[in-house]
């Protein structure tokens, strides 16, 4: 019974510290979301022209 309770709090500590594992990488990716958006503007830089008239940052002249 002994070693089943020691598996059982092992297995709990794993899942635990999966868990902040997990919630470390989500705050770390939204940081660097967050970061992104105030440095471009709220569409990430995606809807703005640039200096060749508007069109989009890969669009290549024909």
């Amino acid at each position: 019974m002994i070693e089943y309770q020691l598996y059982r709090q092992s297995a709990g500590e794993l899942r635990r510290e999966a868990e902040r594992e997990r919630l470390a990488r989500e705050a770390a990716a939204a940081r660097r979301r967050r970061r992104r958006t105030e440095r471009t503007g709220a569409d990430g830089g995606r809807r703005r022209g640039g200096a060749d008239g508007g069109r989009g940052r890969w669009t290549r002249a024909a």
